[in-house]
């Protein structure tokens, strides 16, 4: 079996034996995926039992290939090469105010090397790599080759972690697994599916006790089969619903965290109910403020020396460590993104965004690569190469203020 490349007018092609691959989308595939196993591996007890060095050297290669496939696509001009350096000086900026270079310069390399690919394909290797990596890591602690830990809590109720560093990642693993599933098939789970998804996540919330995520799988199937179901709702109106998830979960958060009084008797339950996580955004706000590029934070997690002292939110995480700017970008970015697939008549892609924008409220995955490839789709509004775009199905209504618009 032969393989080369050929230049077709501007695109460069690999052939492997008579098929054909975009070579820029090859790159990409495997630099993604490359990156995501080892960043999945590096939060696993793999990290903590063997020596980490191929991994991290594989990691390194897999950033490298992104310089790469910057030379194959060939398609920067000056406007576009303005809004290169226009994101990576925003990059540069916050990883310096905030010292987490390795969280946000991958963050940016892929989101604008996948600024020409296929949307469905940035999806589905996010979710190859993530279903691979948590069933080898839940194999490998059940059967003893990585340690299998577990916490007790009070009362004596043990959360077991899998294979991972902590308790709550497979659970949020396997939460964002879903959303990429609905968002690929794009239709409601068969019963069969749905049995098999609320089967797994009543196994996952038993062994770990992440009650956030227990509770929002389950709402998350009876919304898709609401939608199923009900023919007859007027999704046109849903389309503005939609269309603010982001905005809107953002702005619950942030008054909820920054107002927070434990005097006030609603709020001091719902602390409870959230595990005091309005306690710990409020004192975020307090102690830190808000920034416009971002601060440096010790957060303090369980295991560590000292008080525990985090803020799971993501809108509050971002807009305290990372700064009010990044924050406002990605909201405009997600709501852009929310637009075009309700455009598109995608009911399902809008389902999956909505859900993360929720889980994001009380969860800290909205500004990480591993869990949340949709970051990568911001992408594809940055100009710099032939993108792929949506074509309204001839079967599908128009999107008009009359009928209905999602579908």
């Amino acid at each position: 079996m032969k393989s080369e490349v050929k230049n077709c007018g501007l695109t460069k092609y690999l052939f492997i034996g008579r098929k054909k691959y975009n070579l820029s989308t090859v790159i990409f595939v495997v630099s993604y995926f490359a990156y995501l196993v080892c960043a999945i591996f590096s939060q696993t007890e793999f990290e903590n039992t063997y020596d980490a060095t191929i991994i991290n050297l594989i990691q390194l290669l897999a950033i490298f290939l992104v310089v790469v496939k910057f030379f194959v696509d060939e398609t920067l001009n000056v406007k576009n090469l303005c809004i290169w350096i226009l994101i990576i000086l925003l990059s540069l900026i916050v990883s310096y105010k905030t010292t987490n270079v390795t969280i946000v310069i991958p963050i940016a390399a892929y989101i604008l090397c996948g600024s020409n690919v296929d949307d469905k394909i940035i999806i589905k290797t996010s979710f190859i790599a993530i279903t691979t990596m948590i069933v080898i890591t839940v194999f490998s602690s059940v059967i003893g080759i990585i340690p299998f830990k577990y916490t007790v809590q009070t009362g004596g109720r043990l959360r077991y972690a899998l294979g991972f560093v902590y308790t709550t990642f497979l659970a949020n693993y396997f939460f964002h697994a879903i959303l990429m599933w609905l968002f690929l098939k794009r239709r409601c789970p068969t019963l069969f599916e749905s049995f098999l998804i609320l089967i797994l996540n009543f196994i996952i919330y038993y062994l770990t006790d992440t009650r956030a995520v227990f509770y929002e799988t389950i709402v998350l199937v009876a919304v898709c089969w609401i939608f199923k179901a009900v023919r007859h709702l007027n999704r046109n109106k849903l389309r503005y619903l939609f269309l603010i998830a982001f905005i809107g979960c953002a702005a619950i958060a942030l008054y909820i965290q920054i107002f927070y009084d434990p005097s006030v008797v609603w709020m001091k339950k719902l602390n409870s109910l959230l595990t005091s996580r309005l306690h710990f955004g409020h004192k975020a706000f307090v102690e830190y403020g808000l920034s416009f590029f971002g601060q440096q934070i010790t957060w303090v997690s369980f295991g560590a020396s000292g008080n525990y002292f985090y803020v799971d939110s993501s809108y509050m995480n971002l807009a305290v460590n990372y700064g009010i700017i990044l924050l406002g970008i990605l909201l405009i970015g997600f709501t852009f993104l929310m637009n075009k697939y309700i455009k598109a008549n995608k009911l399902y892609c809008c389902i999956a965004l909505a859900f993360l924008a929720l889980h994001s409220i009380t969860d800290p995955q909205l500004f990480s690569i591993i869990c949340n490839p949709f970051l990568v789709l911001l992408g594809g509004f940055i100009p710099l190469s032939p993108k792929f775009y949506f074509k309204r199905s001839k079967a599908l209504p128009k999107l008009t203020a009359n009928k209905n618009a999602l579908q």
